[in-house]
């Protein structure tokens, strides 16, 4: 037994599982997920104006609806006094007419203060507008700087995952760990990557990292499938089968 590549496989193995867990707890995601939630918070805050400035311009617009239905009215009245003799006649018209001013100066205060929230709105949109170049700033500055280090931790990663390859190289095919000796086993007769994957019940693309691995140590050989075999019958109804036994 290579005890030794053993120690150094399992070394390698807590090296790969260190950076891994180093890679979700970077400084920097905090960052980033701090500066997505302050523009998440800038856009809730812009959407809310949004909607009293909209609910301000409705107001307003039914407010000169209103407005106009009551100034036809108000006219008609007043042309009728013109014509009208009798004073208990006009009197009720007159008071009709200071009805419909009374209301008229009613709908009158309502889009006065429509339009005051609706200035509000559109003032506070402006300053949130103003806002947003910086927020957009530094979400992507912090973006930048967490890919920055993944890329730092991944350019690790890949050094041990080298350091890996060579230890795995060292070992025999019944030294391995057993999910890479069942495919080492398995792969005595040329297989699929689909049928590997299903006969072992593994994930596919569990099936093809580890494939990968083995191939790079030297353990099994992968070949693309020439021009004819793709008219080989039964090599397609394997791959079909180890396709379904996978859904």
């Amino acid at each position: 037994m290579n005890g030794p590549a053993l120690l150094a496989l399992q070394q390698i193995d807590h090296e790969l599982d260190q950076l891994a867990a180093q890679a979700k707890r970077l400084p920097s995601r905090a960052a980033v997920a701090a500066a997505e939630e302050a523009h998440r918070a800038w856009a809730a805050q812009r959407a809310a104006h949004v909607a009293v400035g909209d609910r301000a311009g409705e107001a307003i617009a039914r407010a000169e609806h209103d407005g106009a239905q009551l100034d036809a009215k108000r006219a008609n009245l007043e042309a009728k006094l013109k014509t009208v003799i009798a004073p208990r006649e006009a009197e009720a018209l007159m008071n009709e007419i200071a009805t419909v001013k009374a209301q008229h100066d009613a709908i009158d205060d309502l889009e006065l203060a429509a339009m005051e929230e609706q200035a509000e709105a559109e003032g506070a949109i402006d300053v949130l507008d103003g806002q947003e170049p910086a927020l957009q700033a530094a979400l992507a500055d912090a973006r930048a700087a967490l890919d920055a280090e993944l890329a730092g931790v991944s350019v690790e990663m890949d050094a041990w995952r080298a350091k890996r390859v060579e230890a795995m190289a060292a070992l025999s095919a019944d030294e391995l760990s057993f999910e890479y000796r069942d495919i080492v086993d398995l792969c005595v007769e040329p297989l699929a990557v689909a049928e590997v994957s299903a006969r072992l019940r593994l994930q596919l693309g569990v099936a093809q990292v580890l494939l990968r691995d083995l191939t790079r140590s030297g353990h099994v050989t992968t070949f693309e499938p020439g021009v004819g075999l793709t008219d080989d019958v039964h090599t397609i109804l394997r791959v079909i089968d180890g396709l379904r036994q996978l859904s």
